[in-house]
């Protein structure tokens, strides 16, 4: 039981805050197995009824939008990039495995 907890804490499952992280056991070339949150703050709708307070909030709810879709760009631009170093690193296997074979 002791080996299981401290495995545990080592992966950050027990410490970790209850966020949007996928639960993906294995191992990982993610320092402490997680990927970043997004930086985006969600705007507070006006006190009033205003016609700057309702303006201001259209423009910070576009700002959160864009933000939120600058992350998953930047989150997909990431797979691509961990898929291309996959490919990278099989093909380099392969050539290794084809010269050691001749």
């Amino acid at each position: 039981m002791r080996r299981v907890l401290a495995a545990l804490l080592m992966s950050g499952l027990v410490l970790s805050p209850a966020s949007s992280q996928a639960l993906v056991f294995g191992p990982s070339n993610l320092s402490l197995g997680s990927y970043p949150d997004d930086r985006c703050y969600q705007p507070s709708p006006p006190y009033g009824d205003d016609r700057y307070g309702r303006e201001r909030f259209r423009s910070d709810t576009n700002q959160y939008i864009d933000c939120i879709n600058d992350y998953i760009e930047a989150g997909n631009n990431d797979i691509e990039r961990i898929e291309e170093a996959q490919r990278d690193a099989r093909s380099e296997a392969e050539l290794f495995l084809s010269s050691i074979r001749r």
